[in-house]
């Protein structure tokens, strides 16, 4: 494997978890806040589909490497907030007290 791929995939794969830490620190402050399992809900989906809009755009970019790996990142976000939302639909789930959507 050719050096450039190889650090290629190592941003990508530092990309998706500070994503994932990121993503974690704000179901951490939304928790603390307490606020509402539905505005909570409200926000992730919100935020899922700004990133809907970011992944259409990076496809247009002309570098495609810089492309593939926002592509890569916004897709594991999408991932983690898609767990998020489905431990807010179980009743008296708390996101924070799991991390099994973990994407890695």
């Amino acid at each position: 494997m050719n050096t450039a791929l190889r650090s290629s995939r190592s941003s990508r794969r530092a990309g998706i978890w500070r994503a994932q830490d990121l993503l974690f620190e704000v179901d951490v402050m939304l928790g603390s806040a307490s606020i509402g399992t539905q505005a909570q809900r409200t926000f992730w989906q919100a935020l899922e589909r700004g990133l809907d809009v970011v992944a259409r755009e990076s496809s247009r970019r002309p570098d495609r490497h810089a492309a593939l790996a926002l592509g890569v990142v916004v897709a594991a976000a999408q991932a983690e907030i898609a767990h998020y939302v489905r431990l807010l639909g179980s009743e008296g789930a708390d996101p924070q007290d799991d991390d099994g959507g973990s994407v890695e």
